[in-house]
């Protein structure tokens, strides 16, 4: 009985010493889960530290990226507006001569009918020389400035180039056959054109002579004493007699 009171005092001793034993492994295994619930915990939050700093890194440098963007869009937006500017500038300078060249058209269309209108009347008024050749001439010239395809340009050519025509009907002489009323008669002669001073004829037989009188706007004949110095200005416009200096009635040159 001794003996197992002993041994049961033995066992409660046992179990006495070692429940603190126990007790202290528990801690300790708690002490660990606790401690390796807050590792985890640190290196779940050192993650998501990492985590937010590499995508803050990544918004920063788009954020960054994004105003350089903004500062070149600006820049060319400023330089597509002083394009624009000067486009505008030149568009309403464009318009302002459009507006001046067709003001310009107009009051040259006025000019050259001007223009036309006198050459017509000094062609009437002149001395009646190849009046067919200067007639068609005036006749294209008006059919020239009522042409709307026409340019002005080749307006004011093609009236510039009649005008040097006339004007060139001044320094030259020939001699042409043709039909005259002198006196109600006709006269088949030769009529000697000298520049745009003065008109002489003469028979083809050479027996009589005249001249165009520009104050009676006739034909009109020469008695015998003019005869000689009119053959000999037509014989030097034929080239058939040296050149020399004569004198030859002019007629009236005004009324």
């Amino acid at each position: 009985m001794k003996r197992i009171l002993s041994l049961l005092m033995s066992a409660l001793l046992l179990a006495a010493l070692q429940a603190p034993a126990q007790d202290d492994q528990e801690a300790a295994r708690q002490t660990r889960e606790n401690v390796d619930a807050s590792v985890r915990t640190d290196q779940a939050s050192q993650q998501q530290v990492e985590a937010w700093a590499t995508e803050r890194a990544g918004l920063q440098a788009r954020h960054r990226q994004l105003e350089m963007d903004l500062a070149f869009l600006e820049r060319r937006l400023a330089r597509e507006r002083t394009t624009a500017a000067a486009l505008e500038a030149k568009v309403t300078e464009f318009e302002r001569r459009l507006v001046e060249s067709e003001r310009l058209t107009e009051s040259l269309e006025d000019t050259l009918s001007v223009l036309v209108e006198r050459l017509e009347h000094a062609v009437a008024t002149d001395l009646p020389f190849l009046p067919g050749e200067r007639s068609a001439r005036l006749a294209a010239l008006e059919l020239e400035l009522g042409n709307p395809d026409s340019s002005s340009a080749e307006k004011l050519r093609r009236v510039l180039e009649a005008y040097q025509v006339e004007a060139g009907y001044g320094g030259t002489v020939e001699v042409v056959v043709s039909t005259l009323n002198v006196g109600g008669e006709e006269v088949r002669a030769d009529v000697l054109r000298l520049g745009r001073l003065a008109l002489f004829w003469a028979t083809p037989d050479r027996s009589r002579v005249g001249l165009y009188d520009p104050a009676a706007g006739a034909w009109t004949e020469l008695d015998s004493g003019a005869r000689r110095a009119v053959l000999q200005a037509m014989d030097m416009a034929a080239r058939t007699r040296p050149v020399e200096v004569i004198g030859l009635p002019l007629g009236r040159i005004e009324p």
